[in-house]
C-alpha cells in the first residue's frame, strides 16, 4: 500500500460517547477511513469480516462478549491487522493475557487515550 492509500479502521467500544470521540479525532487524521463501529463482539467480528481493516482498536469490556475474544479471532485469521487494545481494565493479567493472544498495542482510556493517534500518526497509518 503507498503512502496516498486509504487505510481502514475498526473501532470497537460499548460506549457511545467514547465512540464517537475515537472516531472523531481519527478522521481528522489524513490518509485514515473508519470502516466500522461495534458496541459488542458479535457485530465487531461481523465487521471484521466485511471490512478486512488495517487497524482494529478493541475495548475489552463490551456490551456483550469481549474484546479479547475479537482480538482472538483476528488473530487467528492469519491476515495482519494491527490491533490496539484501548480499555480501562488496567489490571496486569488484562495486559498480559491481551499480549499473549497477539495484541500489538495496550492502552488506558483514563490516561493514554491521545497516545491511540500519536501511533496511528507515527506507525505510517495516518499519512
Amino acid at each position: 500500500m503507498n503512502a496516498t492509500a486509504l487505510r481502514t479502521i475498526l473501532v470497537v467500544d460499548d460506549s457511545l460517547p467514547v465512540r464517537r470521540r475515537l472516531v472523531d479525532l481519527i478522521e481528522d487524521l489524513p490518509g485514515v477511513a473508519v470502516v466500522g463501529e461495534a458496541e459488542d463482539e458479535s457485530e465487531a467480528i461481523d465487521l471484521y469480516r466485511r471490512f478486512s481493516p488495517d487497524v482494529a482498536i478493541l475495548d475489552i469490556g463490551l456490551r456483550s462478549g469481549s474484546g479479547i475474544r475479537v482480538l482472538e479471532y483476528i488473530r487467528l485469521g492469519g491476515r495482519k491487522c494491527q490491533v490496539i487494545m484501548l480499555t480501562n481494565f488496567g489490571d496486569t493479567g488484562f495486559r498480559e493475557q491481551c499480549v499473549r493472544s497477539g495484541a500489538d498495542h495496550f492502552f488506558l482510556k483514563s490516561s493514554e487515550f491521545s497516545q491511540v493517534l500519536d501511533l496511528l500518526r507515527s506507525s505510517g497509518v495516518a499519512q
